[in-house]
Formats: structure tokens, sequence, C-alpha cells
């Protein structure tokens, strides 16, 4: 509603007098680091990096990556859990609680693919939103800011 009170870097204003370039705060995820392997499979920042590649890249497919990583490890692929990720293209509810390590692959994969710096910024991009929510959740927890704006594309 308009009268809902945000929390902004002046205090607490209302809904309506919020104007576009405005900073507002709200809670810090946090890690808690307690899932260090997956189904017998180890969460590090390898693995990470593969799977933030892979939600990354919408046509990037399982099939192509067992010519990189999964020659190495084919469990991973394998793995009933994981390649349900693959497929839907996004984290578990619980992937805050995942390896550091693991998380922080995740976003050196996902920049890999759809990073670039603007105007001094790094950004990502994707056509997915919630993905895009999943990689602010940890990068903010990470102590990294990180917001989501809306860019249509110039043709």
């Amino acid at each position: 509603t308009e009268d809902h009170p945000l929390l902004s870097l002046n205090g607490w204003v209302k809904a309506k007098e919020i104007k576009i370039g405005d900073w507002l705060a709200f809670p810090k995820p946090n890690l808690t680091n307690t899932i260090k392997d997956f189904c017998s499979i180890s969460l590090d920042s390898d693995l990470g990096f593969l799977v933030g590649r892979f939600i990354a890249e919408n046509n990037l497919t399982r099939k192509s990556l067992k010519s990189e990583y999964l020659k190495k490890d084919r469990k991973i692929l394998e793995n009933k859990y994981l390649s349900k990720w693959f497929e839907d293209k996004l984290l578990p509810n619980n992937f805050l609680d995942f390896d550091i390590d693991f998380l922080k692959g995740i976003i050196r994969g996902y920049l890999f693919r759809n990073g670039h710096i603007d105007n001094e910024m790094l950004c990502l991009t994707s056509t997915r939103l919630p993905i895009l929510k999943q990689i602010q959740s940890i990068l903010l927890a990470l102590n990294i800011p990180a917001s989501i704006q809306d860019r249509k594309s110039v043709v």
C-alpha cells in the first residue's frame, strides 16, 4: 500500500514517497555453511563453478558438459538431485546452507558466462528473474552489494 513504511537511507518513509534511485534496506541473508556434500558429492569450488556456468547459459546442455568436467566425475550427472538443478537451471531452496566455497564457485561460474563490467559496475544478466534473485542473495550474504534492474534490450 502507499502508506506502507520502508527503511531507506534517510530513515522510515512511506512507499508512495520512494523515488527511482532511492536506496532501500532489507535483511542480509545468512550463510550457514552447513552442507559440505550432497548425496556423496563434495560441494567444492570447482563444482560450484560448473553449476554457476550451467545455470547461466540457456544453450549449455548436459551433453556439452560431459566433454568438460563430467568426464572427470560422471557421478555428478548421474545424481538425480544435481541433475534436477541442471534441468531447472535453479538452485534448491536451501542453497544458502551450502558450503561457502561452493557458493563462491557458483558466482565465478555465473560471472564467467553472464557477467560484464559496465561503467565500473559488475553486471550479471539473465532472462530468468528467479536465478538472479538467488545470485543476489549469495552476493549479499558475502557482503557484496547487489541490486536487480530490469533493462530492456535496445534494438
